[in-house]
């Protein structure tokens, strides 16, 4: 007996949460060296009292620090990357199973689908004032 052909749905999200996680990890760590470059030059006084429309650029480089820091921390960027390499290793390896063990059957597939999506989750955006 031969295996029915895997879901579309399924292979179309294993390429997805990939190629999110990797672009969720990239901002996180680009906006973490950001953070952190701009928070020690701004410590360090590297930029002085010239002005840049008006502002001093101190403040312009503070306040790219903040901006940074602050998206790191409300949107959880680093958590929200883990859930999806998480989602997509249930995912995946539920379909590496599939493919090569004959007891593994669609419905166990179709469930490590609906585990990975819990898994991911949505969107937490934590603000706090």
């Amino acid at each position: 007996m031969t295996k029915e052909e895997i879901p579309k749905e399924i292979d179309d999200a294993l390429k997805t949460w990939y190629k999110n996680a990797i672009i969720l990890r990239f901002f996180q760590v680009l906006m973490g060296i950001v953070a952190i470059i701009l928070t020690i030059t701004v410590a360090s006084k590297i930029v002085g009292t010239e002005q840049i429309l008006g502002i001093e650029a101190s403040s312009w480089v503070a306040w790219g620090a903040a901006i940074s820091t602050g998206l790191l921390a409300s949107l959880n960027i680093g958590s929200k990357a883990n859930n999806i390499w998480n989602g997509w290793r249930i995912l995946n390896e539920a379909k590496m199973r599939y493919m090569n063990q004959d007891e593994f059957k669609i419905d166990k597939l179709i469930d490590a689908y609906r585990d990975a999506e819990k898994t991911i989750g949505g969107v937490d955006i934590k603000v706090s004032l």
